[in-house]
């Protein structure tokens, strides 16, 4: 039986067959539904199976990305890209809307110091994407991984000691592009100083135009990291620092 999220951070560490690894639920149901921890999100399945086959399991995979979206975080993350994050990150993050705070738990599990803030924590009412009716059971929230902060991005200062990740920002609103030139810091992680982005490119599901075309002013790219994801979605980690000011 997989453990829960406040078993994990009351007792620590799971021990793992994999030495050297820390618990990874998220990848493991992923893996464990049929999802390729080394693939792209694309249809490569279709000629394999038929257009039937393709279809049953396309809405299947969409279930399954439904309820772990909801369970843990819209991006898939892997060991090796959540301890290049705390490496790039110089061991300081700010998850700036964190979700349920997973990414923010692996990260804490390798020894960084993290930050965790969401406008609405996963266990309140208003928090419509992280919710228990999508994993068949009553009430609102989902259980956090690791303590989040409630805060607004208009007024919340993230120290400029702190990379900033920006985690599936979402598309339709300001969110992404408000704390991205609030920032004072150096460094940012995206995921689709540093930030840290996680997410889609332009036009895609994560940020507006206005944090794409920021991004892409104020900050230069640097590594890039693939990580598993879901049939359709073609996120990734990309790593940024601040480009020097003209003269």
């Amino acid at each position: 039986m997989r453990p829960s999220p406040r078993r994990l951070l009351a007792g620590g560490p799971r021990r793992t067959e994999r030495v050297g690894e820390v618990p990874q639920p998220y990848l493991d149901e992923f893996i464990a539904v049929g999802g390729n921890p080394h693939g792209s999100g694309g249809f490569s399945e279709f000629s394999e199976f038929g257009l039937a086959g393709f279809v049953d399991r396309f809405f299947a995979m969409s279930q399954h990305r439904d309820r772990m979206t909801a369970q843990y975080a819209w991006a898939v993350p892997t060991e090796p890209v959540v301890r290049a994050i705390a490496g790039f990150a110089r061991g300081a993050v700010c998850d700036l809307g964190c979700g349920t705070g997973y990414w923010a738990h692996l990260l804490e599990q390798v020894g960084a110091t993290v930050t965790a803030v969401d406008l609405y924590p996963p266990a309140v009412e208003l928090n419509h994407w992280h919710r228990r009716d999508v994993l068949g059971e009553g009430g609102c929230g989902v259980p956090h991984w690791t303590t989040v902060v409630a805060g607004d991005v208009a007024t919340f200062e993230v120290p400029s000691s702190h990379a900033l990740l920006l985690s599936w920002p979402p598309y339709d609103s300001r969110m992404a592009d408000l704390a991205l030139s609030r920032y004072r810091g150096d460094r940012v992680i995206y995921i689709g100083d540093r930030v840290i982005y996680i997410g889609e490119g332009p036009g895609g599901c994560t940020g507006d135009d206005a944090f794409h075309a920021r991004l892409e002013a104020e900050w230069t790219e640097g590594v890039f990291h693939k990580i598993p994801q879901w049939r359709g979605i073609h996120d990734s980690v990309s790593f940024y620092v601040r480009k020097e000011a003209k003269p």
